[in-house]
């Protein structure tokens, strides 16, 4: 903005500089002009009256020396002239540049006249450089009024525009804060009806977008707490029901195959056992659903040795991958939902390691400090990718989710085969 005006400040010092050029030339020529026609009419006159050469040489003298013929130089002499064409004179404090854009095109008049029979000739050459001068004087002052005028307007444009700006860019600043999440900053009135209207606005939207953001992530923590009820509800359901059920039937199985060991009951012997070890495995499958469901150990041993049941299973699953854990402080005085969140943040981070990562080697850490800050960082060596051209799936999605119930921030980076880090910092509920 402040180059825009400026640029137009200088186009139209320019333009009147030019156009005051312009009329010193225009003055100039008229004045040359004028004394010219001046001298060649009082010249007449004399050249009428004079009755020898040097009466009218004295004449010219005298001529000469009056200041009504200022601009005019004249001479007599017997030679006729060679050349009618003069250079253009140079001005003592004037700038060549300017006699030379102000001065008319430079010329002689000549005129011959014979007394008593001798032939004499009259040179009258124009000569600007006063008018020039004068013209210079002028311009000058001019232009120095309109430059010291163009600095005050330029400082005034700058103060004024940069006060009247500030309000603007305090709103912008305000919009790019929206488009990184951050609501709570507001915009303050700045006694200018047409910005106050914008801030106005822009305090309306902040407030709503912020409301519908606590509803939305209100929302987000019902739907999860929601979810692991039902999921633990669940789990219990398996564990009562369903795995009463197996047991039973796993029971009856090893009572008949103990009944039926003669050898005209091997049949039924065989389809005793088959039961029973299908009893087995029906069983260890629907423990693990449970444990997927809902992690009973989290309830009862707590975060951390739920975590390390956890990476054991890991490492009996996945031989090219090891998982190492480091945990300090403790971790063990988060409440239920908590817990539930930072192992359901773990888990699902384990998950993008194996399908996604081809790492060697994923460090898990947690961190618990005195004043309930909890810090757990989980950091693969695998191939990585590029944060800006991979597009971010319903997995990180939920990881945010999760962070953002328990009031934290989750941070992912990642560069192209230098892994992959996820952090989670926040502060625990529980003493």
């Amino acid at each position: 903005m402040h180059i825009v005006l400026t640029g137009v400040f200088l186009v139209l010092i320019v333009i009147s500089g030019s156009y005051l050029v312009y009329r010193a030339r225009l003055a100039v020529e008229t004045e040359l002009i004028s004394s010219m026609v001046f001298a060649q009419t009082f010249i007449s006159a004399l050249m009428a009256e004079a009755q020898s050469r040097e009466e009218f040489v004295a004449q010219v003298d005298v001529l000469q020396r009056n200041a009504d013929v200022r601009h005019i130089r004249l001479s007599v002499s017997e030679d006729a002239p060679g050349n009618n064409e003069v250079e253009t004179p140079k001005v003592a404090g004037v700038p060549h540049w300017f006699t030379q854009a102000v001065s008319p095109s430079p010329g002689r008049l000549v005129q011959s006249f014979g007394i008593a029979g001798r032939p004499s000739w009259l040179s009258i050459t124009a000569d600007p450089s006063a008018e020039i001068r004068e013209a210079w004087s002028e311009i000058s002052f001019t232009l120095s009024v309109l430059c010291l005028l163009f600095v005050v307007a330029s400082i005034l444009v700058f103060y004024l525009v940069g006060r009247a700006m500030r309000p603007l860019d305090q709103i912008s600043n305000a919009l790019a804060g929206v488009g990184r999440g951050e609501l709570e900053v507001r915009v303050s009135p700045v006694g200018i009806p047409e910005i106050d209207l914008i801030t106005h606005g822009y305090n309306g939207m902040a407030d709503t977008l912020a409301q519908s953001q606590q509803e939305n992530e209100r929302l987000a923590q019902r739907a999860l707490a929601v979810r692991e009820d039902e999921q633990q509800h669940l789990a219990r359901e398996l564990h009562d029901e369903l795995g009463q059920s197996i047991t039973a039937i796993k029971a009856l199985a090893v009572s008949i195959r103990t009944h039926s060991q003669s050898d005209e009951n091997q049949t039924v012997s065989n389809a005793a056992s088959t039961i029973a070890s299908v009893s087995t495995d029906i069983y260890a499958q629907v423990r693990q659903m449970m444990t997927r469901l809902h992690p009973a150990i989290l309830d009862e041993l707590g975060l951390r040795s739920a975590l390390e049941l956890m990476m054991d299973d890991w490492n009996s699953h996945h031989e090219d991958t090891f998982c190492e854990w480091e945990f300090s402080g403790d971790a063990d005085q988060l409440d239920g939902g908590e817990r539930i969140n930072v192992y359901r943040i773990v888990q699902e981070a384990l998950t993008n390691v194996a399908k996604h990562a081809n790492a060697t080697k994923v460090r898990v850490r947690l961190a618990a400090n005195a004043t309930n800050d909890i810090e757990l960082r989980v950091k693969d060596d695998g191939r990585g990718f590029n944060e800006d051209a991979v597009e971010r799936g319903l997995g990180l999605r939920g990881m945010r989710e999760r962070a953002t119930a328990l009031g934290g921030i989750l941070q992912v980076h990642s560069v192209p085969n230098d892994g992959t880090a996820l952090e989670l910092r926040f502060k625990a509920r529980a003493a």
